[in-house]
């Protein structure tokens, strides 16, 4: 059997204050998916192009990004779908226990769950 490799690209999104002014959820997102990636030539392609074209271009970045360079990115990116999974872990925090509330205990654990789900998820998708 041939050794197989899975990529997970994790994200997260609001903080991790959980006073009354923080924000009032906290998510994980997880992007899974095994080699090749497809889109990644395409992206790189666009990104040299855009320089070439004269348009200074770290990194393409969505809430960074011009609407037409965003655009671009994201046809590639929806173009490339295939084979690729998105899971997400919303937690409202005001409903977290409050010995979950410390930074040390609170994000370990919650990533845990994420990639425990992930893992168990896709090793049931390929028995």
């Amino acid at each position: 059997m041939a050794q197989r490799f899975l990529y997970i690209f994790l994200d997260e999104s609001g903080n991790l204050d959980f006073s009354p002014t923080g924000t009032k959820y906290f998510l994980l997102s997880a992007l899974s998916k095994e080699r090749p990636f497809q889109a990644y030539r395409e992206l790189i392609e666009l990104k040299y192009d855009l320089v070439e074209a004269g348009m200074e271009l770290e990194y393409f970045h969505a809430a960074e990004n011009a609407q037409p360079v965003r655009n671009k990115v994201f046809e590639i990116i929806r173009k490339n779908l295939g084979g690729t999974r998105v899971d997400a872990l919303i937690v409202e925090k005001r409903k977290t226990h409050p010995t979950l509330r410390d930074v040390v205990r609170f994000y370990p654990m919650m990533v845990g769950y994420l990639l425990r789900h992930i893992l168990l998820e896709i090793g049931r998708a390929h028995v």
